[in-house]
């Protein structure tokens, strides 16, 4: 990562009121999802869990919605990037041991301070980071304390260049916890569901859905209408796929006789395989091998 003292706008990234008074601690994120980045990619994720990072350049979009994320060790070394959503007031941080908790109402983000970790809000950077001199965390030139305060230092003015540049082929693996709900998007992910029923919402990239998927009574919500996806059958599993300006989906989803849930925007089918006619379903409509487009709800 690198910085000058010269003002330029950021670089492209995939990924694609203050509080009266101190926020209530962040709740741990205990049996949450667990997330394992691969090398110098990035990834949109909301709800409860843990991130483990690598020795890359990593990128988190966190979502606007509830729930608590932790990251890892990994993200003390610096050279990370961290998106947040909203403004920089509407954020408080506070420190907790070498820990900084960043809180939005009810999302929670901890982080591990050490070497500078970027944090971008509405576009505007500043660096977390621990200043060994002085014992002070700090995030820009704000002193982060144990009484959580609302983000106040400015924006940093210079040249920042970005981390390396990401490797779009890299697979990152998600493993859900049980009655779970998460978002997330990501170029390519594998994604580990349980025995009970989770709730996922894939805003854009490629996933693939393990075995877990095809015992039914999870729930799939997609950003898209129906028609606007092309579906086939590859093995025992179907393919869902999407390319228009408001979704890029590539989905492979594994069928079984009690169906799953796929809640596009415009309403929801059920995905699943008739055993008594040996069929692969979306709601009335039978998928085969040629790819072919959903219809339109009626």
């Amino acid at each position: 990562m690198a910085i000058t003292g010269e003002t330029n706008a950021l670089p492209n990234m995939l990924f694609l009121e203050e509080p009266a008074g101190p926020v209530t601690p962040a709740p741990v994120p205990g049996d949450g999802f667990r997330v394992f980045l691969a090398p110098s990619s990035g990834i949109g994720i909301g709800g409860s869990g843990t991130i483990t990072g690598t020795l890359s350049d990593d990128s988190i979009n966190v979502r606007d919605v509830p729930g608590t994320i932790m990251l890892d060790a990994s993200f003390n070394r610096g050279g990370d990037v961290l998106r947040l959503a909203g403004l920089a007031q509407d954020w408080q941080i506070g420190r907790s041991g070498s820990n900084a908790t960043l809180d939005k109402g009810d999302t929670h983000v901890i982080v591990p301070v050490g070497q500078s970790l970027v944090i971008i809000i509405d576009d505007d950077i500043r660096f977390l980071r621990f200043d060994s001199a002085t014992g002070n965390m700090l995030i820009g030139d704000q002193i982060v304390d144990a009484v959580p305060a609302a983000i106040q230092s400015p924006p940093f003015d210079g040249n920042w260049l970005g981390p390396d540049v990401p490797n779009f082929n890299a697979v990152h693996r998600l493993f859900l916890s049980a009655d779970s709900q998460t978002i997330v998007s990501a170029n390519q992910i594998i994604i580990s569901g349980t025995n009970e029923a989770e709730h996922v919402t894939f805003q854009i990239g490629k996933a693939v859905f393990d075995a877990s998927f095809n015992r039914g009574g999870d729930t799939l919500t997609l950003p898209a209408n129906a028609a606007d996806l092309v579906a086939s059958v590859t093995g025992s599993s179907v393919h869902l796929t999407s390319s228009t300006p408001s979704s890029h989906l590539d989905l492979t989803i594994p069928v079984g006789p009690v169906g799953l849930t796929l809640d596009f925007a415009d309403g929801d089918r059920t995905l699943i395989y008739n055993e008594a006619l040996g069929q692969f379903r979306i709601g009335d409509q039978v998928i085969t091998g040629d790819p072919t487009a959903l219809l339109t709800f009626a």
